[in-house]
């Protein structure tokens, strides 16, 4: 079925139809209803266009009347700047329009334009801003930024119909603004939210410029002294110089060593030398112990000698009075033995004299 045929089956019926009521008892002709017959049937603002027209009334059927119209005919106005749409059954003080002096039109509640755009409040759509965002969906003025375009560091982070703010651990690293779709400006700012400034950093004087808006790495390295992706952590305690790879030497006390050049600032611990404190030095000697360790060693070995020698003096001694009694004994032994012949003898020749 062509469109033609459509509109000549619709004028066919409003033309058997729209002449009078069913109940037949008007004379009114064709395309005219009322008491008098004085109204035209198309000077209705139905709905439908090829809505019957009742004899009496010209009611337009279920259908109703097109938006900003209202009654049985649908021949009322809307009263302006209070209601709107089909049937009158909106109202204007129900829409979402940024300017409340804005007028209301009867037939679509239109919002005023501006620079093209429909000036609906932060959460609401369509003609007359009375649509509301679709939640986790959309958000903002005309519902269109879009709820998967955010940056939000938390995926389950609600989309506020009106804001969209992510109110979950804000934004994810290179981003900022409430819904987290503004990126970091370039050069100055980088990480989440954008909090950190790249003037902060630490790199070395090739690489200042270059300053990932996610994670504020250098293009080269870190400036001595400094460490990490964004050259912003100092060395730890006890390192030093380039990426912190080296060690400091033996500072005096607990003190760290600096961090760009390793030098200890307040000397090195004893028996270490030189601007790092890292080179031993020779051991050095004492002269007043020295003194004494070697009096106190001539002491001791002269105390040893003349124990030495008493005890030599002794045992010589010892043995001189020795030999001195054996030789005695050995005298008196013989005079005894003499002395003991002589007797023998004298008593030998008593025996032998004669009486």
């Amino acid at each position: 079925m062509t469109r033609y045929t459509t509109h000549f089956i619709f004028l066919v019926y409003a033309l058997i139809l729209q002449p009078g009521q069913s109940s037949g008892e008007s004379n009114c002709p064709a395309g005219r209803y009322g008491s008098n017959c004085d109204i035209s049937c198309r000077t209705r603002h139905c709905a439908f266009v090829y809505a019957r027209c009742d004899a009496q009334t010209g009611d337009c059927g279920t259908e109703g009347c097109k938006p900003g119209w209202k009654g049985v005919d649908c021949k009322q106005p809307c009263i302006e700047n209070l209601v709107y749409g089909p049937n009158c059954n909106k109202y204007c003080k129900y829409r979402h329009c940024v300017s409340t002096s804005t007028t209301c039109d009867i037939e679509s509640g239109r919002c005023a334009i501006e620079r093209g755009y429909r000036t609906c409040q932060a959460g609401w759509d369509g003609v007359d801003c009375a649509q509301a965002c679709i939640q986790n969906k959309s958000y903002g003025s005309g519902c269109y930024k879009h709820c998967n375009t955010r940056h939000c560091a938390h995926p389950s982070s609600p989309c506020d119909t009106q804001t969209g703010v992510c109110d979950i651990g804000g934004c994810q690293p290179g981003w900022e603004g409430g819904d987290c779709t503004e990126g970091c400006k370039r050069g100055v700012k980088y990480g989440p939210n954008c909090n950190k400034s790249c003037t902060d950093r630490h790199c070395t004087s090739g690489s200042k410029f270059s300053c990932n808006v996610h994670d504020g790495s250098c293009f080269a390295r870190c400036e001595p002294g400094w460490k990490g992706v964004d050259c912003k952590q100092e060395c730890s305690f006890g390192t030093y110089g380039i990426n912190c790879m080296f060690t400091c030497g033996q500072c005096t006390s607990a003190e760290a060593c600096d961090i760009l050049s390793g030098s200890c600032i307040r000397g090195c611990l004893d028996g270490f030398q030189g601007d790092l404190c890292k080179n031993v030095l020779p051991r050095k000697t004492n002269n007043t112990l020295t003194t004494v360790l070697a009096a106190t060693t001539a002491i001791f070995i002269l105390l040893f000698i003349i124990s030495l020698l008493v005890n030599i003096t002794f045992i010589l001694r010892k043995r001189s009075k020795a030999k001195k009694s054996t030789t005695t004994g050995q005298a008196l032994d013989a005079i005894g033995s003499s002395h003991d012949e002589h007797l023998l003898r004298l008593s030998k020749q008593t025996e032998s004299a004669p009486p």
